[in-house]
This record gives C-alpha cells, sequence and structure tokens, in this order.
C-alpha cells in the first residue's frame, strides 16, 4: 500500500468551504505606499523605529513583534506569512478551504484611533493594500471593505470607491473601543450605500481595553477580559441595531457577527424578546420580535463552543437557526483558531454541516 493511501481522507475534500475570518498582516513598511501625503512618511517611519512608543502611533496596541515578525531574523516568526495572496491561499488549502473573507490585524482597532483625519486615511489606504497585494494576485480570496466609524459619510464614500471590485463581499465594520455603538442614527449613511451596493455587514469583535463600555475592562484577567470583550461588543451593537429598526428601515441588508461563537446569540434574543414585551413603546419601528430579526442575522462559528457533550452544539444551532445563518470561521493564524473538525464532531446532518462549511456563505456573499 502506497504512503498516499494510507492517509485518511479528509470530510472537506469534496466539500465548498468557505472560512469567514482570516487574518492578514498589515505592517507599516508594506502599507505606507498606499497612504495619501502627508501620512505616507508617517507611517513609513514606524516601520524603521525600535522604539516602542513610537509603534502605537500606526495602531494603538501593536507592538514590535507585529512589525518585524516576517524579517527572515526574525525571532517572532512563529505564524505563517500572511501578507500577499500567494502566500494566503496556499495557506488556506492546506485546511481545504476553497474561499477566505479577509481581515486585517490593526484595521480592527480603527475605531480607537484618535484623529479623524488618519482613521479615514488607515481605511482607505488598507483597502488598496488589500486589493493590490491580495485580491489582485488570488481569486480564492474575499475582501471586505474596511471604513472608519468616525465620520460615516466618509466612511459610505470609501464604500462607492472601491464597492465595484468584483471580489470585495462585503463592509467590515470594526467594533473594538467604538464610541457610538452601530444603532445611532449618524451611522445612516453607511446602511444606504450598502444597501445601494447589496453588500453584507459584517460587525467583527476585538478584545482591547478602552473607556467606553464594553471595553473598560483592564482591570480584569485576561482570561475574563478576553471572554468578554468578544460577546458583549457584538451583543450591543446586535442590540442596539434591532432596537432602532435598522433592519425594518433598510431590509434588503444582511449582517453577519464574527469572532464570538454561538452561545451569545440565543440569550441576545431571548432577553431582548423579554424586555420588548414589556417596553414596545421603545422600539416603535419594529414590526415584530427582535428574535425574529436576529434569526435573520449571520453567525460565525468561532470560537467554537466546547461543551462536553456535543450534542449541546446541535440545540445552540437550532437555537440561533444555524442551519441557515452559521458560517464556517477558522480565525487564522490566530492561535485559538478552529479547524473542519469544530464543525465535524457536531451531531447534525451532512446537510447542515455543508451549509455551515460553505453554502450559507456562498449565498450571503454572491459567490
Amino acid at each position: 500500500m502506497s504512503d498516499q493511501a494510507k492517509i485518511p481522507k479528509s470530510p472537506l475534500e469534496d466539500v465548498f468551504v468557505v472560512d469567514n475570518d482570516v487574518h492578514i498582516e498589515e505592517t507599516p513598511g508594506l502599507m505606507a505606499k498606499y497612504f495619501e501625503p502627508p501620512f505616507d512618511d508617517a507611517v513609513r517611519s514606524y516601520e524603521k523605529s525600535y522604539r516602542y512608543r513610537d509603534t502605537s502611533g500606526f495602531m494603538p496596541g501593536m507592538k514590535l513583534g507585529d512589525i518585524f515578525r516576517n524579517s527572515p531574523a526574525s525571532k517572532h516568526a512563529k505564524r505563517p506569512d500572511l501578507t500577499n495572496g500567494e502566500n494566503t491561499e496556499r495557506e488556506l488549502k492546506k485546511y481545504h478551504v476553497d474561499v477566505g473573507l479577509l481581515f486585517g490585524e490593526n484595521a480592527l482597532k480603527i475605531p480607537i484611533l484618535q484623529s479623524v483625519e488618519y482613521a479615514n486615511a488607515f481605511a482607505s489606504a488598507y483597502n488598496d493594500y488589500l486589493i493590490d497585494r491580495f485580491l489582485d494576485q488570488s481569486d480564492a480570496l474575499m475582501g471586505a471593505i474596511a471604513v472608519a466609524p468616525h465620520d460615516p459619510h466618509a466612511a459610505a464614500e470609501e464604500i462607492d470607491r472601491v464597492a465595484n471590485e468584483k471580489q470585495m463581499k462585503a463592509i467590515f465594520l470594526p467594533i473594538g473601543g467604538l464610541d457610538r455603538t452601530y444603532g445611532h442614527s449618524t451611522y445612516r449613511p453607511i446602511w444606504e450605500v450598502a444597501s445601494e451596493h447589496s453588500l453584507p455587514i459584517v460587525f467583527h469583535s476585538v478584545g482591547v481595553d478602552f473607556p467606553e463600555f464594553p471595553f473598560n475592562m483592564h482591570k480584569l484577567p485576561y482570561l475574563t477580559r478576553h471572554t468578554l470583550a468578544h460577546e458583549l461588543s457584538l451583543i450591543v451593537n446586535c442590540m442596539h441595531i434591532v432596537n432602532e429598526g435598522i433592519p425594518v428601515l433598510y431590509p434588503k441588508l444582511k449582517f453577519v457577527f464574527l469572532e464570538a461563537g454561538l452561545s451569545w446569540m440565543p440569550m441576545t434574543a431571548y432577553r431582548l424578546d423579554r424586555e420588548y414585551m414589556q417596553h414596545r413603546e421603545q422600539a416603535p419601528l419594529l414590526e415584530k420580535r427582535p428574535s425574529e430579526y436576529i434569526d435573520e442575522f449571520y453567525v460565525g462559528t468561532h470560537p467554537i463552543e466546547v461543551p462536553e457533550n456535543p450534542a449541546e452544539l446541535a440545540v445552540l444551532l437550532e437555537q440561533v437557526n444555524g442551519e441557515n445563518t452559521a458560517v464556517f470561521a477558522t480565525d487564522i493564524p490566530h492561535h485559538d483558531w478552529d479547524d473542519a473538525g469544530a464543525i465535524q464532531s457536531i451531531p447534525v446532518s451532512k446537510e447542515v454541516k455543508e451549509k455551515i462549511w460553505g453554502l450559507n456563505a456562498k449565498k450571503l456573499y454572491n459567490i
């Protein structure tokens, strides 16, 4: 028997798989040429700096290891080099992923930036970097348009600028350190242009320390902080957009919530239903229970819950309408990424698994 014949067949070899959360790297040296003056020179200087305080000028919380990880002599070269489309596609193929939706590492923290002008410049530079170094190199990769929430009108213009790029399939709204949550009326220019281009809205959470709720948890242990920050940031934004009737005002919009697993969503729906029954005057635009809108929201599987009894995951999927709305996500290359086994072990039908692995995303992003 040949060595090849001994290798067990992956359950994904004959399945269409979309990874809805792949993290690429965008460092100052790689990004500088995509910035317009005067920010290009400033960003370029961060790549050359070895003073730890300087790196936060590019993006708060960035570490020197993030900048120099891909240097041949780097002590930080522990993760795959996801700085171009060719490398990224090759990495995904190892795990039988056919299509990957890309998100930046530093772009997750755009809301923290204090300068509105720099935040807008960062989003634009990131989108050009994404197109040039990734999407133009591989048909297996999809982009999500990053915008700065500081200035919704500028965000709408940025969406208009790149929405017709064929592999831009969504709009990426970062949540980390957000001031006004996304139910606020100031964000309507974003909803309007997203509806015009039929692009889904993707909310991606991140764990940060910040004065604004729900990130003001700097005195908590990392285990607690990391557990709460992702879930709470999605919960508060999910509740707010439903409360303010955004799905009613923009019925064609599709919403996606990434990187907090599944279990936060039924709790959100149950609690919001209860409050709605007592305070309907607080949500006058709603035409049905909040849970019925939430049932139509898409949710990424990562980080998948790990109950002792896998049957509990099947119940959880049913609670979030997961057969139709759950989308597979690995979070590659982060330390806590999930592989296909996270879905394979759930006691649901092969058809349901195939929808989660790729068919739900195929419909969502019109692949």
